[in-house]
């Protein structure tokens, strides 16, 4: 991750650039992109709350990045992330 200006932005280290893990499958490649804007932190985790602060956030580089948790687990997970997202006026 780097600032571009005020922004955080993040690309993928040039030895797994363009290459994704697939469980079950192996490695496959894949099409990448560079220096995108970095909009949401995902905490991954089993031990969720039910409701949440709405305003939790992560400094990354003096920039305030909104936080979610969700259970990677469930299958809305997904779901979730995109209505993180959707929250912050992103579009997924």
């Amino acid at each position: 991750m780097k600032l571009d200006g005020e922004r955080l932005v993040a690309s993928a280290p040039a030895n797994i650039a363009g290459k994704l893990e697939i469980r079950g499958i192996g490695i496959v490649d894949m099409d990448t992109v560079t220096n995108q804007p970095v909009a949401l932190i995902v905490e991954l985790t089993s031990d969720i709350q039910r409701l949440p602060d709405d305003s939790r956030e992560r400094p990354i580089l003096g920039v305030g990045v909104p936080l979610i948790t969700i259970d990677a687990m469930t299958a809305s997970a997904p779901s979730k992330v995109a209505l993180g997202l959707d929250r912050l006026g992103l579009k997924f």
